[in-house]
């Protein structure tokens, strides 16, 4: 059987004589560590045999739950295999593992972002003229503040900086992201030079070459020095893969850790319950033994890894026996994609019922002793338990009229949704930033934060429904349906529901794509 040998250039040093029995690569980095999200993994094709080919992988990095690809070669040629890399980022971040590309032939070679390669100088130069670092962002930092912190100029800094805003804010730096710097031997005469800084002929001042900033999950920001001494910067995004996933099961403790155990991130956890807060309440209508189904797109990146969740596409909830299913569509001529019951009638109605994500309902609407006062009066309002700095959401579209102090209900929110509808928010923490009297909101809109301000005896959230001028229970108010397809949009409709029915009947008996909390 013949022998492989791999090379692997990683993190300025030269790995070789990595042995391949059988087409398996060894992996150089086997006694390291199990890794977490925050390491870097590289995968490549399984390679077998005395086959002259190409194949493609890549690497991820991932910050606060986010991933990037960068992606490299592989040269197969007469039993010897040499994996050269093609950009920079694999110096500037760490070690990576090989192994299999889950989707590498689906994908295809004319997907692979070899292109990357074009924007980054050739690794013998790096490994002789240049040098990598990467800084991690750190409370308090700017990027031109970090850019120095590298090595480069106070002039070079503020020049990249001003070539990476025409694709990313610097002011949007967060907490544990990475930035990349390469820096290069000026290479001058010692007598032009005049070596500042205690520089030597054996060690010449460095200036910045490139530099790379992870912008998102499917792109960063590549900056190079061009040959006037300028820099220039172009972004870099690499396509993510759909593939369909269907999380169900029966919700035994809370929905909320069921879906999750069944494989939901918890923004599709987030999603779910507000495509179901107009008609549910979360805080009495789950019962243990309800149930829940959950269509939707999980997006990867070259390497088969899950960058992020796409929207939900299907969901439903069984409640006491009774099922609720939702559509997502988007009708002929709208700009946006809505959410449609089995007959077509959006599930957006003009209130949602609950107002805040995960709060416990600690108080109803109608007469209750006062914690505070100590007698008996009139609760006009639903009281909802939350820990302090929890999201509160407009419960539908209108317009602010107050926004301030009132008195004991503290930080106070009133929004005018229509000529009979208005809804009231006391013992906020702090309002959201555009959060002011005549402000326009919309459903969903984050407005302010749980707090105790006011006449509270703790962080919870006081919510009024005003109908007509005066408060009435909301969780009792039977609100008018939105709108329902007509004619053409229904008829698209239902084929749209149609495919969607067959893919989860196709689903539901594959176990790879189906996961069940039980």
């Amino acid at each position: 059987m013949p022998q492989i040998s791999a090379i692997i250039v990683a993190d300025d040093r030269l790995l070789s004589g990595q042995r391949v029995s059988g087409g398996q690569m060894n992996d150089p980095f086997s006694q390291t560590p199990n890794r977490d999200d925050d390491e870097v993994t590289s995968e490549s094709s399984a390679v077998a045999g005395n086959q002259d080919a190409i194949a493609g992988g890549g690497m991820t990095r991932r910050f606060k739950g986010k991933q990037i690809f960068a992606g490299f070669s592989l040269l197969v040629a007469s039993g010897t295999l040499c994996v050269n890399a093609q950009i920079n980022l694999i110096h500037q971040f760490g070690r990576f593992q090989p192994g299999d590309s889950m989707e590498a032939d689906l994908l295809g070679a004319e997907n692979r972002p070899d292109v990357l390669s074009r924007h980054l100088p050739p690794p013998d130069a790096e490994a002789e003229n240049m040098r990598s670092t990467t800084l991690v962002v750190e409370r308090g930092d700017t990027l031109q503040k970090m850019i120095r912190r590298g090595g480069a100029s106070a002039a070079e800094a503020e020049n990249a900086v001003t070539a990476i805003r025409a694709y990313f804010d610097p002011r949007k730096l967060q907490i544990n992201q990475e930035i990349s710097l390469t820096l290069e031997s000026q290479q001058l005469p010692l007598a032009a030079a005049g070596y500042p800084h205690g520089a030597t002929a054996d060690n010449p001042p460095m200036r910045l070459s490139h530099l790379t900033i992870q912008t998102d999950v499917d792109r960063f920001v590549s900056v190079k020095r061009q040959q006037d001494g300028r820099f220039s910067a172009e972004e870099i995004i690499t396509e993510l893969l759909r593939r369909p996933t269907l999380a169900k099961g029966t919700i035994n403790a809370n929905l909320f850790t069921a879906a999750r155990k069944a494989g939901a991130s918890a923004d599709t956890v987030v999603e779910l319950i507000r495509l179901f807060s107009f008609d549910v309440d979360f805080q009495r209508d789950i019962r243990k033994g309800d149930a829940f189904e959950i269509l939707f797109d999980q997006e990867l990146d070259y390497n088969g890894e899950v960058a992020r969740a796409g929207p939900i596409r299907y969901a439903s909830l069984t409640l006491s026996g009774q099922r609720r299913e939702l559509f997502r569509f988007q009708p002929p001529g709208d700009p946006d994609a809505d959410y449609f019951d089995e007959n077509g009638k959006t599930a957006r109605k003009a209130l949602m019922k609950t107002p805040i994500d995960g709060a416990r309902l600690s108080s109803g609407f109608g007469p209750r002793k006062h914690p505070i006062l100590g007698y008996t009066r009139m609760h006009k309002g639903t009281d909802f338990a939350a820990p302090r700095g929890t999201p509160i959401m407009a419960a539908g579209n209108g317009t602010i009229e107050i926004a301030g102090r009132n008195g004991g209900y503290g930080n106070y929110i009133r929004i005018r949704h229509n000529g009979q509808y208005k809804t009231a928010y006391a013992h906020l923490s702090k309002f959201a930033s555009g959060i002011r009297t005549g402000a326009r909101v919309r459903q969903g809109q984050t407005i302010g934060y749980v707090g105790s301000t006011g006449r509270s005896t703790g962080p919870h959230l006081h919510y009024e429904v005003h109908f007509n001028g005066k408060q009435v229970n909301s969780r009792t108010l039977k609100l008018p349906t939105g709108r329902s397809l007509q004619n053409s949009a229904l008829v698209a409709f239902q084929q749209s529901r149609e495919k969607i029915e067959q893919e989860r009947i196709a689903m539901n008996g594959d176990p790879v794509q189906t996961a069940d909390a039980k």
